[in-house]
């Protein structure tokens, strides 16, 4: 992990995928688009812990929050573990 390949910044239009857990009505992954929100950083035992320099040493993995916006226009955050699979949109 390098914390300079974490570039997105917020407002940023972004494509990504989200996988619905087994048991859910759209089970398996959906490609959704929204706005990039934060990242966030989970340590050894779980905890969330803010992003930065400081805490990156801490990562036990990152987390991504996305801000999807339905056709009722209802704003859902959508925690996406695979941060490799947000891409952005020019």
């Amino acid at each position: 992990m390098n914390y300079e390949n974490y570039t997105f910044k917020k407002g940023d239009k972004v494509k990504f995928t989200f996988i619905y857990p087994k048991g859910h009505i759209l089970y398996g992954p959906q490609i959704f688009e929204g706005v990039f929100s934060k990242y966030l950083i989970v340590d050894d035992k779980r905890f969330v812990i803010k992003f930065g320099p400081r805490n990156f040493k801490k990562a036990n993995h990152i987390i991504a929050e996305v801000i999807y916006t339905n056709e009722y226009n209802v704003k859902i955050t959508f925690p996406v573990n695979e941060v490799d699979s947000i891409e952005k949109i020019s």
